[in-house]
């Protein structure tokens, strides 16, 4: 955390800070000056600490106040128990590391790798059917969701905290921009893809040969487990821990590629890889903008519902991708969600640079 000049103040500063519905009193450092402090629990990528948040002092003249920025870690203010705790107290509290639920975790999760005993590219040279594909990438989402919980147990901080699982600061609005920008970004890469020749014979074109035609049960089938599974856990293990845990050590922007790369590289398929390597890119912008892995977790959804039920109709084969009035739409969608990404994401680097 960065320290900010301390600002003497006289001895009739108020000493009094309300935490979530507590009071504290008294001075957090022993100086002869009081302060009210504020526990704080930085949502993006912070640690626990208990801030400074203002010192006033009014006089006889009607007052003034002065603002300082001081920041000094109290540990036993965190480990203090507290029956009464609010969200944001109960989310500063350290945590011990849990080693056996994480290894809980990371066996759950690799039998479930291991678990519908095919790939994606079919058995002996055989088409994959819609029912193997949601079982094959529902089981494998799940193991990503479960190794990225198995790292934050793991970790002496929340599991949401680390994770990025907290509430974004977002507004429905915003995420809604948002939501749009990842449906036009997506058609846009995916018409880019097609127009460069990398879609034949790749996996993109082995998964809509299988959800082509698809109805019923086995469509519900296919919504859970090819729209809803990986928009949680790949973005719980992308966006949500390498990510933050990158930006951390490298810096926003750097965070932001490198795990759009990695995210990339899951794919194993070169195009399919590609394409999701750019749209990492997106989605990691959103999630650093929103403070949360909750916004990505729904774009991601939206986007790989509406590829369902497009190659379920049989449009992931059609030259429906080159209509003008769906690319002006793409565009459109992808527009919205940049003049979102350009309002949120100065505010939000402001206050990753001062935490």
């Amino acid at each position: 955390m960065k320290r900010h000049r301390r600002i003497t103040a006289p001895l009739d500063v108020e000493t009094i800070a309300q935490i979530g519905g507590r009071h504290i009193h008294g001075p957090v450092e022993h100086q002869p000056e009081s302060a009210a402090v504020i526990v704080m629990h930085d949502q993006h990528y912070g640690t626990l600490e208990v801030r400074v948040l203002e010192l006033r002092h009014c006089d006889q003249q009607g007052g003034c106040e002065i603002r300082i920025g001081h920041t000094r870690s109290v540990a036993s203010l965190a480990d203090e128990p507290s029956p009464n705790l609010t969200g944001i107290e109960r989310a500063s509290r350290r945590t011990r590391a849990r080693p056996l639920p994480a290894a809980l975790c990371g066996a759950t999760g690799l039998v479930l790798l291991l678990a519908p005993g095919f790939t994606l590219s079919g058995d002996d040279g055989r088409s994959l059917s819609a029912i193997e594909l949601a079982l094959s990438v529902l089981c494998t989402s799940a193991a990503l969701g479960l190794w990225a919980g198995c790292a934050a147990l793991l970790v002496r901080r929340p599991v949401s905290e680390t994770l990025g699982l907290a509430r974004g600061r977002l507004g429905m609005t915003s995420v809604a921009a948002l939501v749009a920008g990842t449906a036009g970004f997506s058609h846009l890469v995916d018409w880019g893809v097609r127009s460069l020749g990398m879609r034949e014979d790749s996996l993109l074109e082995t998964i809509d040969t299988a959800l082509l035609g698809t109805g019923g049960w086995a469509l519900l089938l296919c919504i859970a487990g090819v729209a809803i599974a990986p928009g949680i856990g790949e973005e719980i293990l992308f966006r949500g821990l390498l990510m933050r845990s990158l930006i951390r050590r490298v810096g926003i922007a750097a965070g932001i590629v490198s795990s759009a790369v990695l995210f990339g590289a899951l794919h194993v398929d070169w195009a399919q890889g590609c394409a999701a390597a750019v749209l990492g890119v997106y989605l990691g912008a959103v999630a650093f903008a929103s403070g949360s892995t909750r916004t990505p977790i729904l774009c991601h959804m939206v986007n790989n519902l509406t590829a369902v039920l497009a190659a379920s109709q049989g449009m992931g084969h059609a030259g429906w991708a080159q209509e003008p009035t769906l690319l002006a739409l793409s565009v459109g969608g992808a527009l919205v969600g940049l003049t979102a990404l350009a309002r949120t994401l100065p505010a939000a680097a402001g206050a990753w640079k001062h935490s």
